[in-house]
């Protein structure tokens, strides 16, 4: 509820600097009610299963990495020498996991040789 709030209180004050009159107070729900009603459209040759799943470790990850970040205080909640490096590690893994959520094939043999482009080099 404070989300949907607090995004009618941003696109009413971004209408104001800009001189027009804003948004009307149902769009943030009915915004919601579109995102709700749309269908997930998965691509032809990526396996459902890893493409819905991918957000999920994206989100893993970040949420993860918040817990080594001083925010309140001047101590993390978890923290211990080198937690620098393990929140670099971990915001790294939400671009590998979009990466291979939307390319990964169902079988990635299958069309390995097709479409990557060094096949013809034999290493």
């Amino acid at each position: 509820m404070f989300g949907l709030a607090a995004e009618y209180v941003d696109r009413k004050l971004c209408a104001r600097l800009q001189n027009r009159i804003g948004p009307p107070w149902y769009q943030p729900a009915a915004d919601f009610i579109k995102l709700v009603a749309k269908e997930d459209i998965v691509p032809r040759n990526a396996d459902p299963g890893v493409f819905k799943f991918m957000p999920l470790i994206a989100l893993t990850s970040v949420v993860t990495a918040f817990l080594y970040i001083p925010i309140w205080g001047t101590k993390a909640l978890f923290s211990f020498d080198g937690d620098l490096i393990v929140v670099l590690y971990l915001l790294s893994i939400p671009t590998l996991t979009f990466f291979l959520g939307a390319v990964f094939p169902k079988c990635l043999s299958h069309d390995w040789g097709c479409t990557f482009n060094y096949a013809v080099v034999r290493i």
